[in-house]
């Protein structure tokens, strides 16, 4: 039996959400990542409507700059197979979430 594929949603808004639940309506174990400071906005505009877009995803609060959160983040790049984010290139540069840095954790990561 094929083992379950592990997706890490870092996305906010709509596409990325919406892809990750297509994949996790695909059977693919998907987890929302959410930064403690910054909560996906359509949390806070539309509760309704990130319920419906994450309701099958699991759910973790994880800060990207925080020493200990990271870590924990990196063993879950490490298990991962995909990467779902929407963050700009400077941004993605300073979270460590550019596709070397990535790729230096998870050779195998799809992005």
């Amino acid at each position: 039996m094929p083992t379950q594929r592990l997706v890490l949603d870092c996305s906010a808004l709509l596409p990325g959400p919406f892809v990750g639940k297509l994949i996790a309506r695909q059977g693919c174990r998907v987890i929302k990542i959410e930064s403690p400071e910054r909560p996906d906005p359509a949390r806070v505009m539309q509760p309704s409507f990130y319920a419906d877009l994450n309701d099958s995803k699991e759910q973790l609060t994880l800060s990207l700059v925080e020493p200990r959160d990271r870590a924990r983040f990196e063993e879950l790049l490490r298990e991962a197979d995909g990467l779902i984010e929407g963050f700009r290139p400077a941004a993605k540069r300073r979270l460590g979430l550019d596709e070397a840095t990535l790729h230096a954790i998870n050779p195998r990561l799809c992005i």
